[in-house]
């Protein structure tokens, strides 16, 4: 029930609120790449677009659970863990394609300032440089011994051989 008040009507439980609508969107998301134009200057293009609900239809069968768990009673183990769980300190990843170009531009001007000598062990090329990166591979072509060679400079040690690299002084000739 509303009480009037010098024409102002107070809302009460019973009273119909108005209603607000928002819009839902519309069912195509455009694909936009970035492109560089006439003055060199890079710029969003849209190069596409495709149906969300049809890419979300398209999981419904795999994603209902009467599905799931005939699959896991067939004996299909990774029914039911497709995803595993990752951990990592991912605070000082970029955020944003603004600081991943930076980062990027940072690791270019590292590589680029590295002895050309080193340069030329991964080809000169920056991205053979970034795939090898963390990998005993890299380390050798840097310069640094990592276990791996120490081990086989272990296992291939001999007697004979460490003699031979000897130098002899002449007092070590008597």
């Amino acid at each position: 029930m509303s009480r009037k008040l010098e024409g102002a009507m107070f809302a009460s439980r019973t009273t119909e609120r108005p209603r607000f609508y928002s819009n839902a969107g519309s069912r195509e998301r455009n694909d936009y790449q970035i492109q560089i134009d006439m003055k060199g200057h890079k710029v969003l293009k849209k190069v596409g677009s495709h149906d969300i609900y049809q890419e979300i239809q398209s999981y419904a069968e795999e994603c209902k659970i009467e599905n799931i768990l005939a699959r896991a009673a067939a004996g299909d183990v990774a029914a039911l863990n497709q995803r595993n769980g990752f951990y990592a300190d991912i605070t000082d990843s970029p955020k944003t394609l603004a600081e991943a170009q930076n980062e990027i531009l940072k690791l270019s001007a590292y590589f680029d300032s590295l002895p050309a000598e080193i340069r030329a062990k991964f080809d000169n090329s920056k991205e053979r440089f970034v795939h090898l990166y963390g990998t005993n591979e890299f380390l050798d072509l840097m310069g640094f011994k990592t276990e791996e060679t120490t081990k086989t400079e272990q296992q291939n040690f001999t007697p004979e051989a460490a003699n031979a690299e000897k130098v002899l002084t002449p007092e070590g000739n008597k």
